[in-house]
């Protein structure tokens, strides 16, 4: 099996298994029609983005890392990096560029406005980490891509990592009502490197103070490093974000179109 066939396995495998264990530990007390819809919806609009890359990985992503490959540009792939060396720093770089355009699209409008629709869902669940806005992955994976020509590092260790971030992801969005004993693990034992699930789920909590914290996607390190990280013992009072609560905001026309209707709020 290839790594590229695995990630498409941990996408639906992990999926499948996350939306298992929603069901046999419910955080919501939902109807099987509301589950089901909330599904179809931010799948939907999954689909979407998944045609959107695909268009431009093939016209332009693709077409780059081969040339980067051809030309073999980037800093690790000189003769004085050894090949363990610099599959290591780019699995990590990575990671970390990640924590930085995560903290960036919530601090710079623009961006903000594209990731909006993720942190809308009023209920969270495995398919919100399906719930992106097909301009703001775009910007994700063109910087991806960037990154990838300057540093040189082997494709594999960066299709390892983002493996990994989309296992995490269905986990840190799961609709699990975890015990008090397993919040109070995870915080003691998992936090102090990898990004627990209810550290994300208090990011995404309503409150800004929340909601501006726990970027991270695998390691916690970076939110401790740069004092962006909130303990996941806190307690949550919910999820979403108080103005774009509206049913209009949740149809797949609504979650496209929020980039542009909602900048006309005056605070989001």
């Amino acid at each position: 099996m290839t790594l590229e066939t695995f990630m498409w396995v941990a996408l639906f495998g992990g999926f499948a298994l996350t939306v298992a264990a929603e069901m046999m530990w419910p955080k919501y007390a939902w109807t099987a029609r509301q589950r089901g819809l909330h599904l179809l919806r931010n799948f939907l609009l999954w689909l979407i983005v998944a045609a959107v890359l695909t268009s431009a990985s093939w016209a332009f992503f693709s077409p780059i890392q081969h040339t980067a490959d051809v030309l073999q540009l980037g800093i690790l792939r000189s003769p004085n990096v050894a090949p363990w060396l610099a599959a290591l720093l780019g699995f990590v770089l990575a990671d970390f560029s990640d924590y930085v355009f995560h903290r960036a699209s919530h601090r710079f409008r623009p961006m903000w406005l594209l990731h909006a629709v993720h942190h809308s869902d009023l209920n969270l669940d495995a398919s919100t980490s399906l719930r992106q806005h097909p301009l703001s992955y775009l910007l994700v994976v063109g910087v991806r891509v960037l990154l990838m020509m300057a540093l040189g590092a082997p494709l594999w260790a960066l299709l390892l990592r983002d493996t990994l971030a989309i296992i995490t992801s269905h986990l840190h969005h799961a609709a699990v009502a975890w015990s008090p004993r397993a919040v109070s693990w995870m915080e003691r034992y998992m936090a102090w490197l990898i990004v627990p699930p209810t550290a994300h789920w208090l990011h995404h909590d309503p409150r800004e103070a929340f909601t501006n914290s726990n970027y991270g996607q695998l390691f916690s390190v970076w939110d401790r490093l740069f004092g962006t990280y909130q303990p996941s013992t806190t307690p949550t009072v919910g999820s979403g974000l108080n103005a774009l609560a509206a049913p209009k905001w949740h149809s797949v026309r609504g979650m496209l179109m929020t980039p542009w209707w909602a900048r006309r709020l005056p605070r989001l």
